[in-house]
């Protein structure tokens, strides 16, 4: 990172003029981070996780979703999944990705972002069975059981 510390006065337009050159650059920085996140995984062997779900800012969720049930290519191509408890529904917009365990299963997800407080996670946590449209296809049903939606809540709390 470039700083210019002017110590006189006199150079102040020196300092300026430098400042103003050097800003014009982009100046860019990395690091790595850990972020939060959580997976919900059927005790079914070699199924691919339901949700994949990573904090990524207060009240803003990374989510990779359906896992199990097969949808789009997984060459981020638009996809998109309905949700409903029976008593909500929404849909969730998104690009058809390959599943972490793709290499086993040939799985493919939905990649979205959503809003901690939306309609999506309400359904997600509501404790009641979940029905589930691909953008093509049969709907499925998965019911997270307590445990897991408990989880779920709490993960979402911490990242509020």
């Amino acid at each position: 990172m470039l700083r210019i510390i002017v110590i006189a006065s006199g150079l102040m337009a020196l300092g300026q003029a430098a400042v103003g050159a050097a800003s014009a650059e982009p100046k860019y920085g990395a690091r790595t981070k850990t972020l939060p996140s959580i997976e919900i995984r059927s005790d079914e062997p070699e199924v691919d996780a339901f949700l994949n779900m990573t904090c990524v800012a207060p009240l803003t969720l990374d989510v990779r979703i359906g896992g199990e049930i097969p949808k789009g290519k997984g060459e981020l191509d638009p996809d998109s999944l309905t949700l409903s408890d029976g008593t909500l529904t929404t849909k969730i917009i998104g690009a058809s990705v390959k599943s972490p365990d793709i290499e086993m299963t040939g799985g493919t997800m939905v990649l979205s972002s959503l809003q901690a407080k939306g309609r999506a996670i309400a359904i997600l946590t509501s404790g009641k069975t979940i029905e589930i449209k691909p953008a093509t296809g049969a709907s499925s049903k998965v019911t997270l059981g307590k445990p897991a939606t408990d989880a779920l809540k709490a993960f979402i709390a911490k990242c509020s």
